[in-house]
């Protein structure tokens, strides 16, 4: 069950305070970037000044013009950006000498070993941001790890409120400082201890995570992010009146790491930073609110970007990594980077080294705890992270960085590509859709944007005359899956091709493994889920057939919910179904897909024109069963906008996704846009995506593919016939619309893909048969 997270919690509650905005997690910033060249950076820069003893360097704090000494050298930057921290050549050092915790060197050059710095039961860190970096969802996940405090979302930056009540003094800020540094050891001072956490109702700290001593009794680690920094133009940062020789000392005497987040490609930083700033396209992490679900919509289009108020986003990036660095050098902490990029790709390593980092035990850092805290992150990226998805004179940006700096950071080798696109119609996909739908240069069963999302990028070392070394893998990766399967220590995630044999699949299922067989929570009509997980009908505890599918949009789950899937929440799987050895989901793909994950992907597939006619008899099943509830969806996955009730075939195919199965394979950026033209790209795509399955199976011939069935994933014959479900009669579209011939053939042009996908399909269940003498 997606479990509503601690800031989930503190979002709720700010919600009841009537704070609405909130819950956006950035917040306005008074001004645009003017010309930051010009603009006095104001924590923490040298500045030389002379007076009768002579020149001194001082350091400038934020608003209140005091004086500080001057810090070391500041580190210069690797060329990449990242702060130079030697973390992997000491971490490979450490386990050379088989020590049991990592070692850290901070910027003075001394090696610090976390297992001497942690005889005190309780390790402290903190998060040095500048935002746009990913460290909203970095911090949520590790707040969800047993052991781990987190007290809230920034809690010392842009407080909650108006400006004048909602400030916090100097005083504040540093016994708040010192109380997260230094826990109550008891409950006798824990009331003490919360008083300073809460100087006013405004800081962003989680009220519900401080109710009792007992909450935070057990914490070992605790930590929060601040920007470490100040600069004209930013709301109100957490180095604000803060002298920054009192925090180091606090941060010395408790022995802080620091842990630093960054991003390398300033361009998509400064891009995030526009469109959030200056676009409104924010992150939100609230997705069943309506504010948030219309700021997601918004985040999903391509906006025209004006270069000159670009550029000086660009500069505010710099500058702020600039400040990074800085204050990393100031602090003089053991310090480790964790670079958006490699979060992105592999949250689950990026995330197990920060916990080991900041001392977390190794028992509590499984891979299994983390991935299943990433899952149920309350934060997810807004929109695609393709350049033209968010870009829509993307030509025009592309030219303007070309032969600059920073033309390394677009990862083009021209910008050419546009051109190309315009010219075919058939490419211009929405979401992710049009660069993801690209295999892996020399294989035949891998799509590229699987491929980095499984990491699986830089593979050598295996050879096949007629596969890629990438294809082999999958073979493996396949084979490893269905053996765990039939050991029944795996999962088998049955893709449901809607009208397609899949509740007849289902009742086999029951009969042979776990498969859920309970009521759609809060409904009244006798159904069950279909083997969908109930949880999929519940969104943080709140059934969606009752009050939350009143409201337009807030349906994520159910029968598609696989189709939401983050590649974190696809590998946490055997931890959230724990009790199910078969997952069915109705919906389309995940739009990337783990290549790499120990569960055995079967489907069925139809004759695509019987299997459309069906969907449209079930269509008009339900428009006119919920006639007098227009609120009810009657579309699957709110694929496409029913028509009126009593609509005839062919009106309703005006508004049908044409060659449904090829979207579904593609994922849920193909399905849910209808202006995708679908290609043969697309057909290739959904080929590979098919080649990745233990088991294709097709309805007509329902005999031997139960044989197959059981052959494959070792259960007991069934008599599928006894089992069937929903029979209609006259199922053949050819044989009902002989009479229509132009229906037919319209039927036939939305289904051209669909045709030769299933075409394919046979070849598979024929081959699968051969191999399983059959």
């Amino acid at each position: 069950m997606v479990v509503a997270s601690a800031l989930a919690a503190l979002v709720h509650k700010a919600r009841q305070n009537s704070q609405e905005e909130w819950f956006l997690v950035d917040t306005a910033m008074e001004t645009v970037p003017g010309d930051l060249s010009t603009k006095q950076v104001k924590f923490p820069t040298q500045e030389s000044h002379e007076d009768e003893k002579g020149r001194k360097e001082v350091w400038k704090s934020d608003r209140n013009g005091t004086s500080l000494p001057a810090p070391p050298e500041y580190p210069e930057p690797e060329p990449n950006g990242a702060v130079p921290d030697q973390d992997e050549e000491l971490f490979e050092e450490r386990q050379a000498v088989g020590k049991a915790s990592p070692s850290r060197r901070s910027t003075d050059g001394q090696l610090h070993d976390v297992t001497k710095m942690s005889r005190n039961p309780r390790h402290r860190f903190l998060m040095f941001f500048s935002g746009h970096q990913g460290s909203s969802a970095m911090m949520d996940v590790i707040g969800q790890i047993p052991g781990v405090f987190v007290p809230g979302f920034e809690p010392l930056d842009n407080p909650n409120g108006p400006v004048k009540e909602s400030f916090l003094s100097t005083q504040q800020k540093m016994e708040f400082l010192r109380a997260i540094m230094n826990m109550p050891e008891s409950a006798s001072n824990f009331d003490e201890w919360k008083a300073k956490v809460l100087p006013n109702q405004y800081i962003r700290v989680d009220r519900q995570r401080i109710q009792a001593y007992e909450q935070i009794a057990n914490s070992t680690v605790a930590g929060f992010k601040m920007r470490p920094y100040t600069l004209d133009g930013d709301s109100m940062p957490a180095m604000i009146n803060l002298n920054p020789d009192d925090v180091k000392r606090v941060l010395d005497e408790h022995q802080v790491n620091i842990v630093l987040s960054w991003r390398s490609n300033i361009v998509k930083s400064a891009l995030s930073w526009y469109r959030a700033r200056v676009l409104g396209k924010r992150q939100c992490f609230r997705h069943d609110d309506e504010l948030c679900k219309k700021n997601d919509e918004k985040a999903q289009t391509a906006s025209e970007i004006n270069l000159e108020d670009f550029d000086k986003w660009i500069k505010y990036v710099e500058k702020t990594n600039d400040q990074l660095m800085k204050a990393v050098s100031y602090f003089r902490r053991p310090t480790m980077t964790i670079n958006y990029e490699d979060f992105e790709v592999h949250p689950i390593k990026s995330i197990a080294q920060v916990l080991e980092f900041v001392g977390v035990p190794a028992e509590e850092r499984t891979d299994e705890r983390i991935e299943l805290a990433v899952a149920q992150t309350s934060f997810h990226k807004v929109g695609s992270n393709a350049w033209k998805d968010m870009v829509s004179n993307f030509r025009e940006f592309c030219e303007h960085f070309r032969n600059t700096i920073y033309w390394p950071n677009l990862g083009l080798k021209s910008c050419e590509e546009t051109e190309q696109n315009v010219a075919d119609p058939g490419s211009l996909l929405s979401a992710d859709a049009a660069k993801d739908m690209d295999l892996l240069p020399g294989s035949r069963y891998c799509l590229l944007k699987d491929v980095v999302a499984s990491g699986w990028v830089g593979m050598d070392g295996e050879y096949d005359p007629h596969l890629g070394p990438c294809d082999i893998r999958i073979v493996k990766a396949r084979a490893r899956a269905l053996k765990k399967a039939r050991m029944g220590e795996g999962k088998i995630l049955f893709k449901h091709m809607h009208k397609a044999g899949g509740s007849t699949l289902c009742n086999v299922a029951r009969e042979n493994v776990r498969a859920e067989k309970a009521p759609i929570p809060g409904g009244n009509d006798g159904w069950d889920t279909n083997c969908v997980p109930q949880i999929a009908y519940q969104k943080n505890g709140v059934p969606l057939a009752t009050a939350e599918a009143e409201k337009e949009g807030a349906w994520y789950g159910g029968v598609c919910y696989a189709s939401h899937l983050s590649v974190a929440a696809q590998r946490a799987l055997g931890i959230t179904h724990k009790d199910l050895d078969f997952i069915a989901s109705e919906g389309p793909m995940p739009d990337t897909l783990a290549l790499d994950l120990p569960v055995a992907w079967i489907t069925m597939l139809r004759d695509p024109l019987d299997r459309t006619l069906s969907s449209y008899r079930w269509w008009q099943f339900l428009a006119d069963r919920f006639r007098d509830k227009p609120k009810v969806r009657t579309a699957l996955c709110d694929a496409y906008q029913s028509p009126h009730p009593d609509a005839s075939l062919q009106e309703w195919l005006e508004v049908y996704p044409d060659n449904w199965m090829v979207r579904v394979l593609c994922g849920r950026a193909v399905l849910m846009d209808k202006s995708v033209r679908i290609t043969e790209k697309h057909l290739t795509a959904a080929k590979a995506r098919l080649n990745q399955f233990s088991l294709v199976m097709v309805l007509e011939d329902m005999e031997s593919s139960m044989k197959l069935l059981s052959s494959t994933l070792g259960w007991a014959d069934v008599d599928a016939e006894a089992l069937r479900a929903n029979v209609m009669s006259n199922s053949s579209a050819r044989i009902a619309l002989a009479d229509e011939p132009e229906i037919l053939e319209e039927l036939v042009s939305k289904n051209k893909m669909d045709l030769e996908l299933y075409k394919y399909g046979q070849e598979l269940f024929r081959r699968q048969q051969k191999f399983s003498h059959l």
